[in-house]
């Protein structure tokens, strides 16, 4: 999708911003949400409230990838697109329904 939102919400510790730049992909993400800097964490349905809110999108228009369940589980029941992360050719297959 060309030109959407690339963003990541992390239970990471201060330094995420340092070890994204470090890793040469800080520029790839159009938003970074850090627990440790909003206040929120995963699975809380306050980090995806927050993430939902400051993207300016509906839930049905955000895909959410992660491999634990309860994270996938929250999200999903906000209407966000959840998807739990096994390996990429799960990713593939469960992506290309929703990216038609």
């Amino acid at each position: 999708m060309p030109g959407s939102p690339f963003a990541v919400p992390s239970i990471a510790t201060n330094r995420l911003k340092e070890d994204l730049i470090k890793a040469g992909i800080y520029d790839a993400f159009s938003d970074i949400f850090n627990s440790s800097e909003i206040g929120y964490a995963k699975p809380s349905i306050e980090i995806f409230s927050f993430v939902i809110t400051r993207l300016q999108l509906n839930p049905n228009e955000i895909i959410f990838i992660d491999d634990s369940e309860s994270y996938v589980s929250v999200a999903k029941s906000l209407g966000i697109n959840a998807f739990r992360y096994f390996n990429l050719s799960t990713l593939r297959s469960d992506l290309s329904e929703i990216l038609r």
